[in-house]
């Protein structure tokens, strides 16, 4: 039987993350071996930069990949980087001019582009992002949105294929991104296959479950203080703008802009994330019943508390608690 191959190009550029990059390539070669015998395509990866000099990685592992300023791939994969803050992260993207412009150019020869994390700035960054659908880290929606406001981020996505470009969450979606890529051009037996070996997960559709706001503080003016602190401690009552903007002593209409401003969503949705945030501790930490949890975080109709859930992190509230439940010898401690 005649295969055909799939070529894909890994970019390796400076202080990307070498554990999306091997990881991805490792799972290639696995169903590549996995799949030898039955296979109609097999996957060709290499990795290459789009730079003269060698390239250090995250970790300080200096890779000497051919240089290809015009690269010929079926697919280009695109890694993301390791950074410590926001002006790091811009300082970081602002010096990849040499792999953005390289992207740019890619899908005028037909090639497909797939990031992972953070490889969505490199592709916003190039243009590439304006009028589609894509995704990246969930702790980076918000910034990639202010960043191309005509792309349409899907914060909780695990995966988003929009035309010739595809994007996904966080970094270990670099697994999942190379099972998308398996089952697709080698085929589902091969993916399973693949996913059995290496003990991955391939039921995750989403970021939502995972996804912790309280693991970030933001840097806030005392308004946005002052209003995210009454709603938080409001959270069981219903939500009424008119109240709130008598506690700030604005108007309502004051508030919502000045609030959008500042954080990009309204007070309603920044109170709705936290009333997640809330159930998802209490599934995973507590013996709460799903009514109890309801009346918790403000919802005496737990109908509206599960669609809500759901619509944020894609996934029932009783399936998420049987997934991430911590051990009933841990909650008695």
């Amino acid at each position: 039987m005649m295969k055909k191959n799939l070529s894909i190009g890994i970019l390796i550029y400076p202080g990307c993350l070498g554990s999306e990059v091997f990881g991805f390539r490792d799972t290639l070669e696995i169903a590549n071996a996995l799949a030898a015998a039955s296979a109609k395509t097999e996957i060709d990866i290499s990795l290459f930069r789009a730079r003269r000099q060698k390239v250090k990685l995250s970790g300080g592992e200096t890779l000497d990949c051919p240089y290809v300023p015009r690269p010929a791939f079926d697919i280009i994969l695109v890694p993301a980087f390791m950074f410590v803050n926001i002006h790091d992260f811009k300082s970081r993207l602002d010096r990849l001019d040499a792999e953005t412009r390289l992207l740019a150019n890619a899908p005028k020869d037909g090639t497909e582009l797939v990031s992972i994390c953070g490889g969505a700035f490199l592709l916003g960054k190039a243009g590439l992002l304006t009028d589609v659908r894509c995704t990246t880290a969930w702790f980076m929606a918000s910034l990639l949105q202010k960043m191309v406001p005509a792309a349409k981020v899907k914060a909780n996505a695990l995966i988003v294929t929009d035309g010739n470009i595809t994007t996904s969450g966080a970094f270990s979606a670099a697994f999942d991104v190379a099972i998308h890529l398996i089952k697709k051009f080698i085929g589902a037996d091969a993916a399973q296959k693949t996913l059995n070996l290496g003990l991955l997960d391939g039921a995750r559709t989403s970021q939502g479950p995972y996804a912790d706001q309280a693991l970030f503080t933001r840097k806030r003016s005392d308004f946005i203080a002052k209003v995210e602190n009454w709603l938080v401690a409001n959270m069981q009552k219903s939500y009424s703008l008119e109240n709130l903007a008598h506690y700030a002593a604005v108007t309502p209409r004051t508030l919502q802009r000045r609030y959008k401003k500042e954080r990009g969503m309204t007070p309603l949705e920044y109170l709705q994330s936290e009333r997640i945030g809330k159930a998802k501790e209490l599934l995973r930490m507590s013996d709460r019943s799903l009514q109890q949890i309801s009346n918790d975080i403000g919802y005496e109709d737990i109908s509206a508390f599960r669609r809500l859930f759901e619509r944020y992190t894609q996934t029932t509230p009783g399936a998420f608690r049987k997934r991430f439940r911590r051990p009933a010898d841990e909650l008695r401690r």
